[in-house]
């Protein structure tokens, strides 16, 4: 079998006004991704206006003056698609995965933002608070939040790669209308775009459709182009820094060619061989050889002006920054005195080879890597010659740029201490002065376009059988991308943990990859990625999965490897208590992490001695119970072929699966224990539990309460559709409030979170210190209003129409196929449950079924609330709602 991937093959073409359209077709699901490329980034912001393009993603969801500030999402979604946008140093990127029917309905959409967007004062000033708390939440509230912000800073003195796209508060709040209004003048215009067309489409249709939407918009003025050199280091750089995180933490990077340059190619290769995987060298030197760090990784982030190759490790908390940073020295100079090795070379480029594979698994995947290569690389060819350039890579390449790279001059070492201290709060008083101004009219496509609703969805059923043993073996064959995944499963999770040792079922997931009794940890690493293969093991509450992706000519080998690793591990004892050691440490991580202890506290609260109410992951505290005998004794105990299953998914046949099963599998005997657990609590009457985080600049918000529903109820289908429009997607009624309206957030949810034993109501968000009394009042408010104020017809139709077409997008690769049957098992729900579900949900007539299923499940009165921040600053303010008791966070 050849594995060697096929060339893609997409058209090209550009509209009179400049648009270029880049169109692939990929017919073996009837959907389709759109993404529109702006060839703008945060490297081409004023310096005094950090956070413009990034603003303008956020801006460019606000509607025009016919679609509402919510519309864009809304109209989207209620097809069943996925849809976002991000900014990053050299491009902003909107997209959308949709039912290829709706195709009219993402370009309409598209092309009526970028001819007539609105920005005024009113939506410029709501959209700016919602970027703030973006910001508070990704860099003032979080463990090693500022560090990406400090590499650039300290990399780049001269060039505007020197800050990120997230931006900064103090530009944001300056702002005027009139500075909005011309860098959208500047780079929003067809000319600076690129339309990427990926799935059950043609080029001609895309073509024509193109012309109809876009076809009138006027070509601008070409944008202008900064291109600063950079002046070398002066030797080797330090950056000292402390952050209120558990751990140390220390990185060196390098600056490094740019993504045009083939040189990134060869610092690619470089890179992984360098920290990608356990058999990597600063894996192996730090985390498996000295044990000082928790995890150690590096990887190559070619820019289109220049790039930087990272090393980071996170330490130990008992290791200083000037060991981790001498041991990465260290591993850097080994390989630049004693080179590399043929097999390091091959191993590297067939982890590059996967990736490429991978990356066209998706129409969404295929989207980016197109859009990538047209507007940064320059040359959309590139995802072709890539790859040609890619299998050409020598040991002789990889050491010159590796000489030239990793020159001692060119390091610049980031070293992080923990600071116990409380963070400093930032500055976010609103000084803008904009004016209120139209942009003015230009010519624009018709109205939104009808589309079909045609709501025929049908997930395929997998091939099923089951061994003499009791062993289920599921197949998903689709021969389209030259790769196989395949998938272990035990119905046990975390519920089978002993209440002081939560997190029992993650560790022997993760323990099986480090030693088997034909092969030990290091040995399974070097195996897994010489050959390219991707390993993931994880424990649910409910479930654990070990999963193995593979290209097709490694099958034999890989399945060999994963039946080994199920059924024969030898859980050394060093190498449990290294990876236990490791895991407290990275838990402790977590538990400084606001929206961690939010989490847990909600569930700790509304479950209390039910397996639900820990975390999957553990606690620094039960971890430190957990030895080598209870991970393998759980191992004995849950690891049994009656009480498991095997997912093949891609391109392998039913026979193929069937006797690779056998010839690994049917001789496996064992039988599962029964296991019973305790009765969830009822709810309490209603409580706020605050988690002091002095000098929080933000409250991570959580509101809970279990409810009655299990996915055999008939009124299941109802509940999701409450759910969904309660706080499903961005244009849901807690969203549209707490966002939109009122600009207290950067995102909010409420679902009900349906397990196989329980359930509960959960509702989450965060927000600025000074309005936390405010967001919670609004959240029961809005808990409150799901049992009185009806949603519209339109509003129930429009979320059917989202559920079920959302499920279509999901069934795009063989992987997520197989993985929804599974589901099916760990649930104990028939094959066909599926179909039943898609029926129940069409079967919903009217808002007032909604209205009762809240009647019957959710009481606010009995809500438990927790908010984590700052005690001193939220006590009284939280006092005004409810009893609200201070508790250290678990």
């Amino acid at each position: 079998m050849d594995n060697t991937p096929t060339a893609w093959r997409f058209s090209d073409d550009r509209l009179d006004n400049g648009l270029r359209i880049m169109t692939m077709e990929d017919r073996r699901v009837p959907i389709v991704s759109v993404q529109i490329w702006y060839h703008v980034g945060s490297k081409d912001e004023d310096p005094e206006r950090q956070g413009f393009a990034h603003m303008f993603e956020h801006m460019m969801f606000r509607g025009t003056d016919r679609i509402g500030p919510q519309d864009h999402f809304r109209y989207l979604q209620q097809v069943g698609a996925r849809v976002n946008g991000y900014t990053s140093f050299d491009q902003t990127v909107y997209w959308q995965v949709l039912p290829a029917a709706h195709l009219d309905l993402a370009l309409w959409l598209e092309a009526e933002r970028l001819g007539r967007l609105r920005i005024d004062e009113e939506y410029f000033a709501a959209e700016r608070e919602v970027v703030k708390e973006e910001l508070r939440m990704r860099v003032l509230n979080r463990p090693y939040g500022s560090l990406r912000e400090e590499i650039y800073k300290a990399a780049f003195t001269q060039h505007p790669y020197r800050w990120t796209p997230i931006g900064r508060l103090d530009h944001l709040n300056a702002a005027t209308a009139d500075e909005l209004k011309e860098f959208f003048r500047t780079y929003y215009t067809p000319n600076n775009a690129t339309l990427v067309v990926v799935g059950d489409v043609t080029r001609q249709e895309v073509l024509a459709k193109a012309r109809d939407y876009f076809g009138d918009l006027p070509r601008g003025p070409e944008p202008p182009r900064l291109s600063v050199v950079e002046p070398p280091f002066a030797g080797p750089q330090t950056v000292e820094l402390t952050d209120k995180a558990p751990s140390p933490l220390v990185a060196c990077v390098f600056r490094s060619p740019p993504a045009r340059d083939e040189e990134a190619i060869v610092v690619d290769v470089l890179a992984r061989i360098l920290g990608s995987g356990q058999s990597s060298r600063i894996h192996r030197g730090l985390v498996q050889g000295r044990r000082i760090a928790v995890n150690a990784t590096a990887y190559a982030h070619p820019l289109e002006q220049a790039g930087l190759l990272v090393m980071t490790a996170t330490l130990k908390p008992d290791a200083s920054v000037e060991t981790g940073e001498q041991a990465l020295i260290d591993e850097i100079q080994k390989l630049l005195e004693q080179g590399i090795d043929d097999a390091e070379v091959d191993k590297a480029r067939n982890q590059a080879l996967a990736a490429y594979v991978r990356a066209g698994e998706t129409v969404q995947d295929r989207a980016s890597q197109l859009g990538y290569a047209a507007v940064i690389l320059g040359d959309a060819n590139r995802v072709n010659t890539n790859l040609a350039r890619l299998r050409t890579v020598t040991r002789v390449d990889i050491m010159a740029a590796a000489r030239r790279v990793l020159a001692d001059h060119n390091r610049l070492s980031v070293l992080v201490r923990p600071d116990p201290t409380p963070r400093a709060g930032d500055s976010v008083a609103d000084k803008s002065q904009a004016q209120t101004e139209s942009i003015p009219d230009l010519p624009r496509p018709a109205d939104m376009p009808a589309s079909d609703s045609s709501r025929a969805v049908e997930v395929p059923l997998p091939v099923v059988r089951r061994l003499d043993n009791g062993l289920r073996v599921l197949v998903v064959s689709d021969p389209a991308v030259p790769a196989v995944t395949v998938t272990f499963g035990s119905l046990s999770g975390s519920s089978a943990d002993p209440p002081d040792q939560a997190g029992l079922a993650q560790i022997t997931a993760h323990m099986l990859r480090r030693g088997t009794s034909r092969h030990s940890g290091d040995e399974l690493a070097e195996l897994l990625d010489r050959h390219g293969m991707s390993l993931a093991e994880n424990a649910d509450y409910e479930d654990l999965t070990v999963s193995l992706w593979m290209l097709s000519d490694h099958l034999d080998l890989g399945f060999d490897l994963l039946a080994e690793m199920v059924q024969r591990p030898s859980f050394p004892q060093e190498e449990v208590g290294n990876y236990l050691a490791r895991s407290r440490a990275s838990r402790a991580i977590d538990e400084k992490t606001p929206s961690t202890i939010a989490n847990e506290r909600l569930l700790g609260e509304i479950f209390g001695e039910h397996y639900l109410a820990r975390p999957v992951d553990g606690t620094t505290q039960s971890l430190a119970h957990i030895a080598r005998e209870a991970v393998v004794a759980f191992h004995k105990q849950h690891f049994l072929p009656d009480h498991a299953a095997l997912l093949f998914a891609g391109d392998i046949t039913v026979e193929r699966a069937l006797a690779l099963a056998k010839r690994h599998f049917a001789d496996w005997a064992g039988q599962p224990p029964i296991a019973t657990y305790p009765l969830v609590p009822p709810p309490s009457p209603q409580q706020i539990a605050l988690v002091p985080q002095p000098g929080a600049v933000q409250s991570e918000i959580r509101l809970g309460q279990t409810v009655s529903l299990t996915r055999r109820d008939p009124d299941y289908a109802a509940a999701r559709l409450l759910s969904h429009l309660f706080g499903g997607s961005f244009s849901s009624r807690l969203n549209r409030v707490l966002r939109i309206e009122r600009g207290l957030t950067y995102g909010a949810r409420g679902y009900f979170d349906v397990k196989r034993d329980a359930a509960a109501l959960r509702v989450s968000t965060f927000t600025r210190t000074d309005r936390t009394a405010e967001a919670i009042r609004t959240m029961i408010a809005e808990v409150q209003r799901l049992r009185e104020a009806e949603f519209t017809k339109e509003e129930l139709v429009a979320a059917q129409d989202t559920l079920i077409g959302s499920l279509q997008v999901e069934l795009e690769t063989p992987a997520r196929i197989a993985a929804m049957h599974w589901n099916l098992l760990v649930w104990d729900l028939p094959p066909t449950w599926y179909t039943r579900y898609l029926a129940d949900l069409a079967a919903v007539r009217s808002p007032a079924e909604l209205t009762a299923v809240a009647a019957r499940l959710i009481d606010p009165q009995r809500l438990a609330i927790i908010a984590v921040g700052d005690a001193d600053e939220l006590a009284a303010q939280l006092g005004e709602i409810a009893h609200a008791q201070e508790s250290k966070g678990d």
